[in-house]
């Protein structure tokens, strides 16, 4: 099993249960919704990809952290508009249901978690240690996950994660890029 790690607080306004709220309602009207982060560079997320790919983990999670001071990000959000798997080069529409609002600032792209489910973290039992991929290094490492950003985790003889309070279980693509 495969996740990732997820700074979550207060965003663009909504606290942390409006926002699991809307996400759920929005799943329930399309099948699937988009969770925005900060855009990460494309070596990133091809690495996470060939990851959680080799060999084939399911499902792949994203842990939302209990963050009470998770720091909403500067700017005013924006709603992404369309969306696309960072492999492929045509962009489509965000169905109308779903809304990402998203503190671009300068940047035309983030990225996003495309989410099929989103559970309690009493609805689903993970591992309590984890290792954490450093990307700069290209190596699993065992000491406590950043604080800030997304990290993808696999269980192993390293860190014990800090409280959870949301778990997304993805679908393919599990990360595509998102614009304005």
């Amino acid at each position: 099993m495969y996740a990732f790690w997820h700074c979550f607080g207060i965003h663009a306004g909504e606290k942390p249960d409006e926002i699991i709220d809307r996400k759920r309602r929005e799943i329930d009207a399309t099948g699937w919704t988009l969770w925005s982060f900060s855009g990460k560079r494309p070596q990133t997320v091809e690495l996470w990809t060939s990851e959680i790919h080799s060999p084939q983990q399911s499902p792949v999670l994203a842990l939302c952290s209990k963050s009470r001071n998770a720091v909403d990000p500067k700017g005013a959000p924006a709603y992404a508009r369309e969306f696309k798997n960072v492999e492929q080069q045509s962009w489509q529409s965000i169905p109308e249901s779903i809304k990402v609002p998203h503190p671009f600032g300068s940047k035309a792209i983030a990225s996003a978690f495309r989410v099929s489910k989103v559970l309690h973290a009493t609805e689903i039992t993970i591992p309590s240690q984890f290792e954490w991929l450093c990307v700069g290094d290209n190596a699993w490492r065992t000491d406590g996950v950043p604080t800030r950003g997304e990290y993808l985790l696999r269980p192993g003889k390293g860190t014990t994660l800090r409280p959870v309070c949301a778990i997304l279980e993805l679908q393919e693509p599990c990360i595509v890029e998102i614009r304005k």
